[in-house]
C-alpha cells in the first residue's frame, strides 16, 4: 500500500506549473509529441511508408539535442542502411559525397549514441526485454512487434504488453514498437473519398486497425500513427503524422484533430523538415577537438571524436633544435605547407601526434603560424619576449592558425571540447566568464588590408566550449590508466619547454634534458634584455637558472605536471 501524502508533492507541483515536462526537438512536433522516460508508445502505419526512417531521424534528433542514448532491435532494417541513413541526416551531405574519412568519423561518433541487437536471430519478448534491460540506452525500439518468437492472439499480445509496461516502469526506459496494421486498413473501403484533395489514395489506418486488436492502443502511453501518399505525385516524399493517445497531457504533448496531421517534408534524405524547420541543423553545432599532445587532450579525441581535429605546431627556424629525422621532417612539412625545421617543444610531441593518428584511424588537421623566432623578432628586428600577462606566444602560434583553420571551413561557430579534468572546474568557469551573450568565445582576427596598408579586424565568436572530461567524473589518473599499455608515445611534459609559466626548478631540470632548446629561450632572453630591456621573467633569468647548482639531484618525479599555463586551447 502506498502511504497516505505521498502524492502530495505531485499536486503541490502541478499546483504552481513545476510538473517536468517531456524533451523537445525545436519544431511544431512538439506541440504534440515529446520524449519522457518511462512510457511504452506505439506507432502504427502501413508497409512502406517510413515509419522506420522517421523512427530512426526522431531519435537521431533526441540524441544530438539532449544526448539521449537508444538500443535499437530493427528486424526488417540493415543496420549498415541505418547508419548510412543517419550519417546522411547528420551530416547533412548526400552520402555519395562523402570521403572515406568524413564517413568513418560520423559513424564513430554515432555509435556512441546507438546499440544495435543482432537482428539475425529470432527472440522471445522476454530475451529482447533482458537485452534491453543490459544496455545503458534511454529508449529501446522494437521494429517490428511482429518479427518476435511470440504468442499469437489476444491473449499473447497482453502479456507481452504486461511484460512491456512492467519493464519500463522498473527501468525507466522508454520502449518504442512498430507496428503493422490488419489487411483490411489497405484495401479499397479505405481509401479518401471522392472530393476530397487526395481522392483514391490509401487513408492512414485507424488505431482500430492495428494487428492484434486495441490492446495495443488500451496499454500504451503514446499512439502514433505515420502515413505516407506513396503515388501521389506532389505528396509522395511527405510523412504524415498523427497524434491518436497523449496519456499524460500535463507532462506535454497532445493529440492531433481528425486530418490534421503533422506534415514531414523529406527534404532530400537529409533530415526532415517540419513547418520549414530542419531540427538537426538547428540543434547540431560541428564539434572540434584541439590536440595538445599530451594524455588528456588525446584521451578526449579517443573518447569523445569530433567532427574536425586539429594540432597546431610551434616551430623553430634554429637548426640547433633541428628534428632529427629528416623524412619526418620532409612529412611535417608537407603536412604543415611550410618549412619544418625544429619544435621549441618536445620533440616526441611529433611522434604523439603521428601515433595518434595511427591509433584512432582518424586524420589530424596540422596547423602552424609564423615561427617562435618570427613573432619574437617582429618586422623591427627587435626582440620582443612574450610575458606571463602578455601570452602572444599562445595567441599568435596556437589560437590564431586554429582560428584559420576554423575559418578555412566556411561553418558556422562550432563546439570546442576543452580538456579540462573534473578537478579543474575552476578552469571551466574562468573560461565561462569570457563568453559572450550568445554563450560563444571571441577571436578578433585579421580579415583584409584598409586601403592605407593597416590591418582591417574583425572580431568572431566562432566556438561554444565544451568540458566532456569534468562532465564524465574523469580524472588524472583514470587518463594515465588508459594510455598505460596502448602504442602512442607521449612526451614527459607537454608545452614548450621553456615556457615563462614553468618553475624556475622545473625549468632548470628543463635545461638537463632539452639543453639546445633552453638555449634558444636563453638567445631569445640575453638580445631581448640588451636591445629593449625585458625578460621572460621577473624574478630570474634564463642564463642565471642555467647555472644554478641545487642542493639536491632533480629527478623526473619530482615534478607531477607541468604548471605553466594552457597552450592546448
Amino acid at each position: 500500500m502506498l502511504r497516505k501524502g505521498e502524492q502530495l508533492q505531485y499536486l503541490l507541483d502541478y499546483r504552481d506549473g513545476k510538473i517536468k515536462q517531456g524533451l523537445e526537438i525545436g519544431c511544431e512536433l512538439d506541440k504534440h509529441i515529446v520524449f519522457k522516460p518511462k512510457q511504452l508508445n506505439i506507432i502504427l502505419g502501413h508497409d512502406n511508408v517510413g515509419k522506420s526512417y522517421f523512427v530512426f531521424w526522431y531519435f537521431l534528433t533526441l540524441a544530438l539535442k539532449h544526448e539521449l542514448k537508444f538500443c535499437l532491435w530493427a528486424g526488417e532494417n540493415s543496420y549498415g542502411q541505418i547508419l548510412r541513413d543517419m550519417i546522411q541526416m547528420y551530416t547533412g551531405k548526400p552520402y555519395k559525397t562523402l570521403s572515406h574519412k568524413q564517413i568513418t568519423s560520423a559513424a564513430t561518433y554515432l555509435e556512441q549514441y546507438f546499440d544495435f541487437i543482432d537482428n539475425s536471430k529470432l527472440y522471445k519478448p522476454a530475451e529482447l526485454l533482458e537485452l534491453f534491460r543490459q544496455s545503458d540506452a534511454n529508449a529501446c525500439l522494437i521494429d517490428p512487434y511482429t518479427g518476435l518468437d511470440r504468442k499469437m492472439g489476444y491473449e499473447g499480445n497482453y502479456e507481452f504488453l504486461n511484460m512491456s509496461r512492467q519493464f519500463v516502469n522498473e527501468t525507466g526506459k522508454t520502449i518504442y514498437i512498430n507496428t503493422h496494421p490488419t489487411s483490411e486498413s489497405g484495401r479499397g473501403g479505405n481509401i479518401f473519398p471522392v472530393g476530397h484533395n487526395w481522392a483514391g489514395h490509401l487513408k492512414p489506418p485507424m488505431a482500430a486497425h492495428i494487428e492484434g486488436g486495441k490492446s495495443f492502443l488500451n496499454r500504451c502511453d503514446d499512439f502514433l500513427v505515420i502515413h505516407r501518399l506513396v503515388k501521389h505525385e506532389s505528396m509522395k516524399y511527405v510523412t504524415l503524422i498523427s497524434v491518436d493517445k497523449i496519456k499524460d497531457t500535463d507532462t506535454g504533448g497532445q493529440q492531433t484533430l481528425l486530418e490534421d496531421y503533422i506534415f514531414c517534408e523529406f527534404n532530400r534524405g537529409l533530415g526532415f523538415e517540419i513547418g520549414g524547420v530542419n531540427p538537426l541543423k538547428k540543434i547540431k553545432m560541428k564539434t572540434f577537438n584541439s590536440i595538445s599532445g599530451g594524455q588528456t587532450s588525446a584521451y578526449l579525441e579517443v573518447h569523445y571524436p569530433s567532427d574536425y581535429r586539429a594540432f597546431a605546431l610551434v616551430r623553430t627556424l634554429d637548426k640547433n633544435c633541428i628534428y632529427p629525422d629528416a623524412k619526418v621532417r620532409q612529412m611535417v612539412s608537407d603536412k604543415i605547407n611550410a618549412e619544418f625545421v625544429g619544435t621549441l617543444e618536445d620533440d616526441i610531441i611529433i611522434d604523439t601526434i603521428l601515433d595518434l593518428e595511427q591509433y584512432t584511424g582518424r586524420e589530424i588537421k596540422w596547423v602552424t603560424g609564423k615561427t617562435f623566432d618570427e613573432i619574437i623578432e617582429r618586422k623591427t628586428g627587435i626582440p620582443n619576449l612574450p610575458q606571463p600577462m602578455r601570452r602572444f606566444c599562445t595567441l599568435e602560434m596556437k589560437a590564431e592558425p586554429l582560428f584559420k583553420y576554423w575559418l578555412s571551413l566556411n561553418i558556422d561557430a562550432w563546439e570546442c571540447r576543452f580538456g579540462f579534468r573534473a578537478n579543474e572546474k575552476r578552469r571551466a568557469k574562468n573560461t565561462n566568464n569570457r563568453l559572450n551573450e550568445q554563450g560563444l568565445l571571441t577571436h578578433k582576427g585579421i580579415i583584409g588590408k584598409h586601403k592605407n596598408g593597416n590591418n582591417k579586424w574583425k572580431e568572431f565568436a566562432y566556438q561554444k566550449p565544451s568540458y566532456p572530461l569534468i562532465e564524465n567524473n574523469i580524472f588524472k589518473d583514470e587518463i594515465q590508466k588508459f594510455w598505460k599499455d596502448k602504442p602512442v608515445r607521449f612526451a614527459w611534459m607537454n608545452n614548450c619547454v621553456g615556457c615563462m609559466h614553468k618553475q624556475p626548478m622545473l625549468l632548470k631540470k628543463m635545461m638537463t634534458k632539452h639543453p639546445n632548446k633552453l638555449q634558444w629561450f636563453i638567445d631569445q632572453e640575453e638580445k631581448a634584455k640588451v636591445m629593449k630591456g625585458n625578460t621572460w621573467r621577473q624574478d630570474a633569468l634564463y642564463k642565471e637558472i642555467k647555472e644554478w647548482n641545487p642542493q639536491i639531484e632533480l629527478f623526473d618525479d619530482d615534478f607531477n605536471d607541468c604548471d605553466s599555463g594552457y597552450c592546448g586551447l
